[in-house]
């Protein structure tokens, strides 16, 4: 699926961790952890407005590396600007890091893999809801006050680039490649592949990665194991637990809950 082009050169940039491990496995604990040691830390599905404009579009050169035409020296220098990447679809990509850092070191943060499926599939029914309710509100405000929403119509017609970037989404994100189909109703159906998809990224990493250079990392043992990993003193804040994109959706369950309850002629 996946095409390695091995550069003749290394990039001179200081880009030292890469996390190894998909989404919903502790990826904003992690990048939250390197911020304090002190990393600039590219997280692609960062929560937060400003960063989600930023670090979604460092997704799309890799991408279309990974699953168009794309190469390779037009997605590398994405990381010129970082000390460390994860999230989706960064954590595919240790092969070429390898080749063009040769110093970099990498992270796999470890979850059981139903544990990871169950939060995966959470997260990703709470999101669904959540674009389905605003979708419900926002045709009530078109109707009821006929007031032009412009991009933000949910019944707008994409371009043929905001298509085309939806396919490579389709494509590269929410662990597709793996076959997973998390939040939709045939999800136990496509389990069995995403999990065995899960175990195959794992072993092929941890034949493809020296084991000097790779930390299998359990969050629950705290600073210890990751400070001496990267050679950095143990802070003396206590070690971060953080899951924005669940914190986010909570303040959406009672509005989706109430909207499932309304006709349609309320909304």
């Amino acid at each position: 699926m996946f095409h390695i082009v091995l550069l003749g050169w290394q990039l001179a940039s200081a880009f030292e961790v890469l996390d190894v491990a998909p989404p919903r496995t502790g990826t904003q604990s992690l990048r939250a952890a390197l911020d304090i040691l002190g990393y600039k830390t590219l997280h692609s599905g960062s929560a937060t407005w400003a960063e989600h404009l930023q670090e979604t579009w460092s997704r799309k050169p890799w991408c279309q590396y990974l699953f168009r035409n794309g190469t390779l020296e037009a997605a590398l220098p994405i990381l010129d600007e970082y000390d460390a990447a994860m999230d989706e679809p960064f954590h595919l990509l240790y092969q070429e890091v390898m080749a063009a850092f040769p110093e970099s070191k990498f992270v796999y943060t470890l979850r059981d893999p139903d544990s990871w499926f169950a939060s995966y599939d959470q997260l990703l029914s709470g999101l669904h809801g959540r674009q389905a309710t605003v979708g419900k509100l926002l045709r009530g405000v078109k109707r009821h006050l006929h007031i032009p929403l412009g991009e933000l119509d949910p019944d707008r017609r994409m371009t043929a680039e905001e298509e085309n970037d939806e396919d490579l989404n389709q494509e590269c994100l929410q662990s597709h490649y793996w076959g997973c189909r998390f939040g939709v109703p045939d999800t136990e159906d496509s389990k069995q592949q995403c999990i065995e998809s899960y175990w195959s990224h794992l072993r092929n990493l941890t034949v493809a990665i020296p084991k000097d250079r790779l930390l299998m990392f359990n969050m629950s043992d705290g600073w210890a194991p990751l400070c001496n990993f990267l050679g950095k003193p143990i802070p003396k804040l206590p070690f971060p637990y953080v899951d924005h994109m669940m914190d986010d959706l909570k303040p959406w369950t009672s509005l989706v809950q109430k909207s499932a309850k309304k006709r349609p002629e309320e909304l």
